[in-house]
Formats: C-alpha cells, sequence, structure tokens
C-alpha cells in the first residue's frame, strides 16, 4: 500500500492565482516513496457553486432517506439510501452541469454514463460501505453523538434512533463529496 502525503505547494507555482477575476488554488500530492504524485487546480467560484449544489441535493437526499428509514415505512437502510441517492443523482446530473462545470461541448450520453459510473460508485459503493460500517461495525460515533445530543438536551428533537441512522448518512455524504468532486472535474465534465 503506497502512503500518500500531502505536499504544502506544487513546484513553482503560487498557491493562489488570479484567473479571470476568480482565486484559484494550486496544490499537488505526492505519493510517498514513489516520486510521482498529482497537481491539482480548483477554482473559488466553482468550488462554491458545486459545494451549493451538492448542499440542495443533499438535503434532497437527506430528506428522502430520512422520510423512507422512519415513520410508518421503515424501509431498510441501504434500500432506502438506494432510492434516496437514485433521486439525488437525477437532481444532481443537471444542476452540475448546468451551474457548477459549465463543459464546452455537451456530449450528453457519454457525460451521463461518465457520471452514472462515477455517482454509482460514490453511491452505491463508497456510501453504502460508510453506512454499513456505521450502523453494524463501528458504533462509536453514533453512541458519541446521541450522548452529546442528551447533554446539549436535544434528545426530545432527536431521538436516539434518528441520530442513529443519520450519523453514517450524513459522514457517507461527506466521502462522497470529495470522491464525486475530483471525479466530476476531470473526469464527468472535463
Amino acid at each position: 500500500m503506497t502512503a500518500c502525503t500531502a505536499v504544502p505547494r506544487a513546484p513553482a507555482l503560487p498557491l493562489t492565482a488570479e484567473k479571470g477575476g476568480d482565486s484559484t488554488f494550486f496544490g499537488a500530492v505526492r505519493f510517498a516513496g514513489s516520486g510521482t504524485g498529482v497537481m491539482f487546480m480548483i477554482e473559488t467560484g466553482q468550488l462554491v457553486r458545486y459545494l451549493a449544489v451538492g448542499g440542495v441535493v443533499t438535503l434532497v437526499d437527506i430528506a428522502v432517506f430520512g422520510a423512507l428509514t422512519g415513520g410508518q415505512w421503515r424501509v431498510p437502510r441501504i434500500r432506502a439510501n438506494v432510492v434516496s441517492v437514485t433521486i439525488g443523482m437525477a437532481l444532481g446530473f443537471s444542476l452540475h452541469f448546468m451551474l457548477v462545470f459549465h463543459p464546452v461541448d455537451a456530449r450528453m450520453p457519454v457525460r451521463l454514463m461518465r457520471y452514472l459510473v462515477t455517482v454509482g460508485a460514490s453511491v452505491y459503493g463508497v456510501q453504502n460501505l460508510v453506512i454499513s460500517v456505521l450502523s453494524e461495525r463501528w458504533l462509536g460515533p453514533a453512541r458519541l453523538a446521541q450522548v452529546m445530543a442528551h447533554r446539549l438536551d436535544l434528545s426530545a428533537r432527536y431521538s436516539d434512533d434518528f441520530i442513529d441512522r443519520m450519523i453514517g448518512k450524513v459522514a457517507a455524504t461527506l466521502a462522497g463529496m470529495v470522491w464525486n468532486f475530483l471525479f466530476f472535474k476531470y473526469f464527468v465534465y472535463a
């Protein structure tokens, strides 16, 4: 297994530069022991738009997941996650295409296929793995969140069951955000 270390500066490039009025961040990742690495560039405005669109899509995803796993339906968590992220995927492709990445040429069939592969791996692989681990194997984060809710007197508003269900979903969503941004920028909409 190769260790990965962050490099604070890319060689011969400043950490920030101006490009069309939008701050651009440069960085690099070097793979320890290999002498190889990857340089990347992220525009601040694009990152802000990505986070805003992602926020909307995430709220829809979490609301659907919460409705399906709670109340009268009590759909199993993995099945509910598949439904909620599928709805989010349809919304996300359109909003990311129109508002965030602005590809020069549409190439819709190719981009849609790349999007489905990228997001499918993220939500059906990465997210389900995180939810499974945090709901079946590593219960510590949910228990800690429940204790904090009790100490902050939030347990009347958020039940232990709600916290248990949502802690894995939120962690899975954060893991998916990083995965998706990198693949959207350099694969789907490149």
